[in-house]
């Protein structure tokens, strides 16, 4: 059984990876509770004393916010963390998957999709070292993916850390008649968590590089929320509770096309949707 390193084991995405994983790997579980992964001798020694074939490297400061107020404690976590990380998969050989983001493009004047190759020009502390984080991992292992990943979704489930998302506010509104108001002019992604996880497999047996790995759409965050409503069945209300926003314009819209091309697939965002709600039986 091969063994897998798994970082940020208690995240969103990390916990429903250990769960769905977890009697194909052997997983040693890494988080800020039982390792500081800033601490190079640290990380190192643990390298030293394992023999890991794959590490996906999901922790970090993910809150935009907590990074533009304290940029040295996100470059630590995001950037230094995951070139020692980086190191000891140069040390043994290993496999390194690294769960990047969308958010490289903050800063790209120019609208989306954005492909692999189009120069990621980011706004934020978070973007920059997140995109700093890929060029040291190219630069010291050998068998790497770095994975853009867009806004993913589910719904909540037990022991499993569950983001404030975008389907679970619709449906908040829904119930209590309260409306939300959401941006037509914020353009990107939105994937099915477990269509992240169910392509791992299948990317790592790929040649390294950065991959776009995520749902494509063409919409803005307001006409996705009416999209969630009428899988729901709730077409009808849509004017009642959910309202546009005007606010400032983002697009983060990726292109999967590379990993397309390579027989990987995601589907769109509104099947991804309609995927999620079925299979919590809540459509």
């Amino acid at each position: 059984m091969k063994k897998i390193l798994l970082t940020g084991d208690q995240g969103f995405m990390a916990s429903r990876f250990y769960s769905y994983y977890r009697g194909q790997y052997d997983f040693i579980l890494l988080n800020r509770h039982n390792m500081d992964m800033t601490d190079e001798t640290q990380v190192y020694n643990l390298f030293k004393e394992q023999s890991i074939d794959i590490v996906f490297h999901a922790a970090a400061i993910a809150d935009i916010g907590v990074c533009q107020r304290d940029p040295e404690l996100a470059r630590r976590t995001n950037l230094q963390a995951t070139v020692n990380i980086a190191r000891g998969c140069a040390l043994k050989n290993s496999i390194m998957v690294f769960a990047s983001s969308d958010q490289v493009f903050s800063g790209n004047a120019g609208g989306g999709p954005f492909a692999e190759d189009d120069q990621a020009i980011p706004d934020n502390i978070y973007a920059e070292s997140k995109l700093a984080a890929e060029r040291e991992i190219a630069a010291i292992v050998e068998h790497y993916y770095n994975l853009r990943l867009t806004w993913m979704f589910s719904l909540p489930e037990r022991n499993k850390k569950i983001n404030g998302g975008i389907i679970l506010n619709v449906m908040e509104a829904l119930m209590t008649g309260n409306p939300i108001e959401l941006n037509d002019q914020d353009y990107r992604g939105m994937t099915y968590v477990y269509e992240v996880i169910e392509n791992f497999e299948k990317i790592i047996e790929l040649p390294s590089g950065t991959f776009h790995a995520g749902s494509e759409n063409n919409w803005s965050v307001y006409e996705i929320g009416k999209v969630i409503a009428k899988v729901l069945h709730s077409s009808h209300r849509i004017e009642e509770v959910i309202h546009c926003g005007n606010g400032p314009r983002k697009d983060l819209r990726i292109s999967n096309q590379k990993l397309r091309s390579l027989q990987v697939y995601f589907s769109d965002t509104e099947q991804a949707i309609r995927r999620c709600i079925s299979d919590f039986r809540m459509g």
